[in-house]
């Protein structure tokens, strides 16, 4: 019977195999450090969370199979027998915030060009070779891809001295498990991360993740001066992903992309089981997180002409309050009304209303490939207010602009783009369904306000 646990949300759980029966009782496992257990022989077998016993099994399989036990029933005439030979054993590492502690592998192990005999486990989720990182930096892709080797497992701002543990499990003669086991984020108790990291002497790295509640970064780093790395979906991942010993492979998780990992399991080889340095791929965007404040304004280079209105553009504006404008930005704090619409400067409003990037749990971002630009407005609020919005659109060379709509809860806002320029017109449309054109016309738009907003989940594209 094999049981795989993914992610879970409560807080009392037993897990494990029973004989049953009036009056049947047996002694409670540590399950989260056996992969295989046997029951034969036994009463019961299992492990129970709760009343201050933090569950750590997410992410984990454990197999129960009816064998002989491997720890017999208790002996009256030697109640207390010799521990059992080559039964790993957990120690749990004593950690303050910003931390680093040196632990022995017992083995050589292999990566990026040296070898190791020894691991620093960090505080934030990672491991670094050769000496340890315990700054109170920001844990950002530059710190990753440039100072020591760097094993990320979950690499963020981590605080366990606040809650959770760390531990270290030595499996076998060539292998060794790094835990953090409901670490909490620093300052916030509520989000933790649960994932650990096993290196075996062959150089093979293997991250495992639980749940996870906040932006981290993930994957393998050389470390040194200058270097870079490649970004990968390691969630569509399976198997060994090859680096060859020298390529730098991660993906970084922020508000605007979400840690997508939990319940997955990542294997990182030194040798070539996949090609350890494919060329790039075209046309994949990377994404790049943008820091906005309330009416806030920045440009992004698109790396195309972008033709709009007569006007061709090689730069857009990104500004706060769901719209983009071109030639200049637009952090004013006027009334986001149609005449501003119509009558500022050439816009696209995406979802045109009094949006705060600046609230905690909103996020904005960017991607490009060369081929197109798509800007993510995610979670974002109204000014003052609760709820969130999440709307993208994507500008391509051709003029063509699509919104995708998320969820929304506005009010009211505009919908559409427009040409600008002092006692501009515009023409209100239904935005949703086919192309709509704006050749010809000053502004296609819809505004919503005096009825409900129905574009939830829809597309909207405009075009020439």
């Amino acid at each position: 019977m094999t049981v795989q646990v993914g992610t879970t949300s409560g807080s009392e759980y037993v897990i494990g195999v029973s004989k049953g029966g009036q009056g049947n009782s047996a002694s409670e496992s540590d399950l989260s450090t056996q992969s295989a257990v046997s029951y034969g022989g036994t009463k019961a077998v299992f492990q129970s969370f709760g009343s201050g016993k933090p569950f750590d099994m997410s992410g984990k399989t454990v197999t129960f199979t009816s064998d002989a036990a491997p720890v017999p029933e208790p002996d009256p005439n030697n109640p207390d027998p010799e521990p059992q030979p080559n039964v790993p054993t957990e120690e749990t590492l004593s950690m303050a915030d910003d931390d680093s502690k040196a632990v022995d592998l017992g083995f050589s192990f292999p990566y990026f060009g040296a070898s190791y005999s020894k691991v620093y486990v960090n505080s934030d989720g990672n491991l670094t070779f050769g000496q340890g990182d315990n700054a109170t930096a920001e844990r950002s892709v530059s710190r990753f891809l440039t100072t020591s080797p760097r094993i990320g497992v979950v690499y963020a701002d981590l605080d366990p001295s606040s809650s959770g543990t760390v531990s270290v499990k030595h499996d076998s003669a060539d292998s060794i498990t790094i835990s953090y086991k409901n670490v909490a984020f620093w300052g916030q108790s509520a989000a933790t991360a649960n994932a650990s990291v096993t290196l075996s002497a062959s150089g093979l790295v293997t991250l495992s993740y639980g749940n996870v509640a906040g932006s981290a970064i993930a994957g393998i780093s050389s470390g040194g001066s200058g270097n870079t790395g490649s970004t990968m979906d390691l969630s569509t991942q399976s198997g060994e992903i090859g680096y060859g010993g020298e390529k730098t492979i991660y993906e970084a998780f922020t508000k605007a992309k979400p840690f997508d990992l939990s319940g997955k399991t990542i294997s990182f080889s030194a040798s070539d089981v996949v090609d350890p340095d494919p060329e790039p791929e075209p046309n994949v965007p990377t994404e790049t997180s943008l820091t906005m404040a309330d009416d806030d304004s920045k440009v992004i280079d698109l790396g195309f002409s972008f033709p709009f209105f007569g006007g061709s553009y090689t730069k857009v504006y990104v500004n706060s309050d769901g719209n983009l404008t071109f030639g200049q930005g637009d952090n004013s704090t006027a009334k986001r009304d149609l005449n501003r619409f119509l009558t500022g400067a050439p816009r696209v409003a995406v979802l045109y209303a009094d949006l705060d990037p600046s609230a905690s749990g909103a996020g904005m971002s960017y991607s490009k490939d060369g081929s197109k630009v798509t800007i993510n407005y995610v979670n974002l609020p109204m000014w003052g207010e609760q709820g969130g919005n999440t709307v993208s659109v994507t500008l391509e060379p051709s003029g063509a602009i699509t919104v995708n709509m998320g969820s929304v809860s506005v009010s009211s806002c505009i919908v559409g783009v427009s040409k600008g320029g002092s006692g501009n017109t515009g023409q209100e449309v239904d935005v949703v369904g086919g192309d709509v054109h704006y050749d010809g016309k000053g502004a296609v738009y819809q505004a919503f306000g005096n009825f409900p907003f129905v574009l939830d989940g829809a597309k909207a594209t405009f075009m020439k």
